[in-house]
């Protein structure tokens, strides 16, 4: 090949790379932002144990201080900070477009803690609502089902704790 070719193709792959490069600067640099958000709501010097982003939501758990935290920027991107030696139980909740019918479209899904305390509200961790998200669900129900998981064992441990 002749330089002129060589140069043309250097350019090209490097006018494709770099937005590719730019933009998972830029996700990684909002990650470690959010990150440190958690950490210093955490306090105690405390770090992240798991981490997930998601539809302009993020969830976070800190098992050190048994804190979850939950920010939608639906919400405005305030964090919601759970503590979860006050929860009873989490439950994975999904609502399908027509009630009653298991085949049809999933509408909604929620994660519910439920609170300790008997006139405490349930906080509910929206993932997916068809009204606000995409038509189509993606990884939302297996990230929730994975939370679920996880706050459940989490939940468990404190029980077992005391």
């Amino acid at each position: 090949m002749d330089t002129i070719t060589i140069l043309l193709t250097v350019t090209v792959l490097i006018l494709c790379a770099v937005p590719i490069i730019i933009a998972q600067r830029n996700k990684a640099k909002k990650e470690k932002e959010i990150k440190e958000t958690f950490s210093k709501l955490a306090g105690d010097n405390s770090s992240i144990d798991k981490f997930d982003r998601w539809n302009k939501k993020t969830l976070a758990i800190n098992n050190h201080n048994n804190k979850l935290f939950f920010i939608s920027e639906k919400d405005q991107g305030a964090p919601n900070v759970i503590d979860l030696s006050a929860m009873q139980q989490a439950s994975l909740i999904k609502s399908h477009r027509n009630e009653g019918s298991e085949n049809s479209a999933i509408k909604k899904v929620e994660l519910y803690l439920v609170p300790k305390e008997k006139g405490q509200p349930n906080i509910e961790l929206e993932f997916y609502d068809a009204d606000h998200d995409s038509l189509t669900i993606r990884d939302e129900l297996q990230l929730a089902e994975k939370w679920s998981a996880i706050l459940q064992s989490a939940i468990s441990k404190l029980k077992e704790a005391k």
